[in-house]
């Protein structure tokens, strides 16, 4: 249970809400091709490269699926916490979007927050401050600080707080519920032999938190765990009763609904920027609900854990030669 709770704790930079402060059935497809069948939904949304001695890679994908009449849309991996140079790569990259589908659980008619960094305490509840708290820890940046969402080519995509908390409340799911269903997918990961959590790890944050690179080691520690959600977080989109959950599951449905409709608008170019735990779902409703074939899968570095370079050490002055 102990990694359970670590996993949980690592949760939050993926998939627990970008928060500032209904359930869709579908049946207005405007853009829709046969389910495309010939493809697997077997992408990997976020890799991380060891390259030993406590550095390495964070990646997060970004994938392309094209329509029959030139339509693209992309699902744009999002780490939650990550290097100010990612952010900024991904600045760029939006612009080039006739929208850009985000998530973010907010209030009715709330506009998103805006772009700049912000303490602690200041605003956004619970969550929030612990992806602050993150972001101090490891110093890197703040998705929700670093992203302009009040760009024009922003779309909110994602369900409303009110929905969210009724939905939630109908379900009866609390964050005990959803400690219990990722025990559980990390039991069945476990006896299937494909788990990746350190059985050490608590021991090994502890150690992290005291070296003098202490924000260079956490990343590290974290970005090995982060690799292993993906699995976990599928029993969240499946779920036992197969009805998934409010927090992937209706979310996700949300999105294609928006999604389907800016392809009705006309939109051809479209980036859907949601947490990567998410991307696994989303990519089998494109191809089951709208039939777009995947055309390529590229990747960007969210995170780089170097060790800070060591000046070189001075060479001892040399003895003048005896006469």
């Amino acid at each position: 249970m102990k990694s359970s709770k670590l996993h949980l704790l690592t949760c939050s930079l993926l998939t627990l809400l970008p928060i500032s402060c209904s359930e869709d059935n579908g049946a207005d497809h405007a853009v829709q091709y046969p389910p495309n069948t010939s493809q697997k939904a077997d992408t990997k949304f976020l890799r991380f490269t060891d390259e030993s001695r406590g550095e390495g890679v964070m990646e997060a994908a970004i994938a392309t699926y094209e329509g029959k009449n030139g339509e693209k849309v992309e699902l744009i991996s999002a780490v939650h916490v990550a290097d100010t140079v990612y952010y900024e790569r991904l600045e760029k990259l939006f612009a080039g979007y006739d929208s850009v589908l985000y998530e973010l659980i907010k209030a009715k008619g709330l506009k998103p927050p805006e772009k700049g960094r912000r303490e602690r305490g200041e605003s956004g509840g619970m969550v929030s401050w612990f992806q602050r708290y993150m972001r101090d820890t490891l110093q890197l940046d703040f998705q929700l600080e670093a992203i302009d969402y009040r760009a024009k080519n922003f779309v909110h995509a994602d369900l409303d707080a009110e929905t969210f908390q009724r939905l939630s409340e109908e379900r009866g799911e609390t964050i005990v519920q959803l400690m219990l269903k990722l025990a559980l997918a990390e039991f069945k990961i476990g006896k299937e032999g494909k788990s990746k959590t350190d059985q050490n790890i608590g021991l090994k944050l502890i150690a992290a938190l005291f070296m003098p690179d202490s924000a260079r080691a956490l990343k590290y520690l974290f970005a090995q765990q982060l690799e292993n959600m993906e699995s976990l977080m599928a029993g969240l989109g499946e779920g036992p009763d197969g009805k998934g959950s409010v927090l992937l599951t209706e979310r996700n449905k949300k999105c294609m609904s928006v999604l389907r409709e800016r392809l009705k608008r006309g939109d051809k170019n479209i980036g859907v920027f949601y947490g990567g735990a998410h991307m696994a779902d989303l990519e089998k409703r494109i191809f089951k609900e709208i039939g777009f074939r995947r055309t390529g899968v590229r990747w960007e570095q969210a995170w780089v854990v170097r060790r800070a370079k060591q000046p070189p050490a001075k060479k001892p002055a040399k003895k003048p030669a005896k006469k």
